[in-house]
């Protein structure tokens, strides 16, 4: 015979559900959270490298050799191609670590392949530690018979071997004695990088990088089948300067005139996360 103290109390099923019900809504109201404050860090790591090329930019400016100018960033044609150049992203590479790794070369202002020449005693740099960034060669853009490859600085954090060029840091350098206000593409042009950033678009299955933009557009242009989204860092000035200009410094009211930002350096430009460029989680060295 059973005594009132020997009596077990279970949780029926209802209560049970009730808990694992409960357990999940809080892991639905926490996992988005923590997804961000995660992201949210390695995004605070990319700023981090970005500027650490800032400062080496800052370097090589700073180098009596190369005349207190910061490298190009002009896309060069390759001859032997009209769908790749020798683009801003080439030249940061070139100037920070030099192409095979061995410093910068000031020839190679005038001929990309004297990065390769065998008398190197005029090499500058590195302006950056080789194990602060990831390096990528870039076999496509090889344009010269005794320049087989070039290389690009990748984003340490989202950038990963295996996603090809996807995470390449974009450079931009502002045109030299820039006045108080410009018209579109004095400072700044969309076409130092255009091409590098097509066939990104291209790798990752996106075709023509001028539409099927995934995700909310910045800006948006006509095509097959009426507006799509496109890349504003790849299309025309008019969209890149929505992405950089200052908005409290311009336009003027009824004047084409922009004043992007650090429109006397340079600007960087990472895709974030999604390896994607002119979305709105790239990541830039300067505040938007």
């Amino acid at each position: 015979m059973r005594t009132a103290g020997n009596i077990r109390h279970a949780f029926s099923l209802v209560e049970l559900l009730t808990v694992i019900t409960i357990i999940a809504v809080l892991i639905s109201i926490l996992l988005p959270s923590l997804n961000r404050a995660r992201r949210a860090s390695k995004d605070l790591m990319v700023r981090s490298g970005l500027r650490g090329i800032e400062t080496g930019l800052e370097m090589f400016r700073a180098d009596p050799a190369n005349n207190g100018e910061y490298p190009p960033s002009r896309s060069l044609s390759i001859p032997r191609s009209a769908s790749v150049d020798f683009t801003g992203a080439h030249w940061l590479a070139a100037a920070m670590v030099g192409v095979d790794l061995q410093g910068w070369d000031p020839l190679v202002l005038s001929d990309p392949s004297n990065a390769f020449r065998e008398d190197n005693t005029d090499r500058r740099g590195p302006y950056i530690e080789l194990d602060s960034v990831r390096t990528m060669r870039d076999d496509v853009v090889s344009p010269w018979p005794n320049a087989p490859y070039s290389r690009v600085l990748m984003d340490r954090v989202y950038g990963k071997a295996e996603a090809g060029l996807n995470h390449t840091i974009m450079y931009y350098r502002a045109a030299l004695k820039a006045t108080a206000a410009w018209p579109l593409g004095t400072v700044y042009s969309c076409w130092d990088n255009n091409k590098l950033i097509a066939r990104v678009d291209n790798a990752t299955g996106l075709g023509d990088s001028a539409f099927k933009r995934p995700g909310k557009p910045l800006s948006q242009a006509s095509g097959p089948g009426g507006l799509r989204p496109m890349n504003p860092l790849a299309t025309r000035h008019g969209c890149f300067y929505l992405v950089i200009n200052n908005d409290q410094a311009g336009p003027e009211a009824g004047s084409p005139v922009y004043r992007p930002r650090k429109s006397e350096s340079f600007i960087l430009v990472a895709p974030g996360y999604d390896g994607l460029y002119g979305t709105a989680d790239d990541i830039s060295n300067f505040s938007k």
